[in-house]
């Protein structure tokens, strides 16, 4: 991964993907390149989905409010990553 990313875990998300711990799901941040932040939700179960397969759910987390969280966490991110660069990048220049 070379572009920007936001990389997120829940130190309660264990996959069948792995024989590692939750921490796996940070090598995309530590491995990358590109990847610019890490968020880790704490108490937190699989949230947003990622490799579909059997048996496979969206969220796995009982807490709405941890699910809303990191959905504005996100928007956040987004929002300062890409967003308001490309609005700096069409902003008429004085002179």
């Amino acid at each position: 991964m070379e572009i920007p990313a936001l990389v997120i875990a829940g130190d309660k998300d264990i996959s069948a993907l792995t024989v590692r711990d939750w921490d796996w799901f940070t090598d995309a941040y530590y491995l990358s390149p590109g990847a610019d932040a890490l968020l880790i939700l704490f108490k937190a179960k699989h949230s947003l989905g990622g490799i579909a397969g059997y048996e496979a759910a969206e969220t796995t987390d009982e807490k709405p409010e941890r699910v809303q969280l990191l959905t504005y966490l996100t928007y956040a991110y987004l929002k300062s990553r890409f967003i308001l660069k490309v609005q700096n990048e069409l902003m008429p220049k004085n002179g």
